[in-house]
């Protein structure tokens, strides 16, 4: 939750959780108190990203058709740099989501290395969703040739 109110240290993130530890316990998250900055750090050190990631897609997809009807879903595809985030290199990676509007979640992302990247992501992208029957939007980066399949 530190790291998605934009909170990039170790140190900031264990400042946010000792702000935060009454409502986090108050949702029976962290019974016993906060983790000291080495579990922390083993946990981040231990954590596969993208294979979380593709997790959490695999579980949104889901949840996505149990709450969705049968009409029409438009599903909104584009790419962002994120800005709280560096490679060792100091570039900003880039990612590439899907995000449902009737659902209103992201039903999945791919991280980019590049820029250029995220021409080649969006069919990893959309080889992940189930887009029959949805209209699907995404801006002029994405429709290069080879990418606007109609199938």
């Amino acid at each position: 939750m530190g790291k998605l109110s934009k909170c990039i240290t170790r140190a900031k993130i264990l400042q946010f959780g000792k702000r935060h530890l009454k409502r986090l316990q108050a949702k029976a998250l962290f019974p016993y108190g906060l983790l000291s900055e080495a579990t922390l750090y083993r946990v981040f050190q231990n954590t596969d990203n993208e294979r979380t990631a593709d997790r959490i897609s695999v579980f949104v997809d889901v949840f996505r058709k149990e709450i969705c009807s049968s009409a029409t879903n438009i599903m909104c595809i584009d790419g962002k740099v994120m800005r709280s985030t560096l490679y060792d290199n100091g570039r900003n990676p880039n990612i590439v989501s899907a995000y449902s509007l009737r659902s209103g979640l992201t039903l999945t992302a791919n991280i980019c290395k590049e820029k250029s990247n995220e021409i080649k992501s969006l069919p990893r992208l959309l080889d992940k969703l189930d887009v029959l029957e949805c209209i699907v939007t995404a801006d002029a980066m994405s429709f290069q040739k080879g990418n606007n399949r109609q199938d």
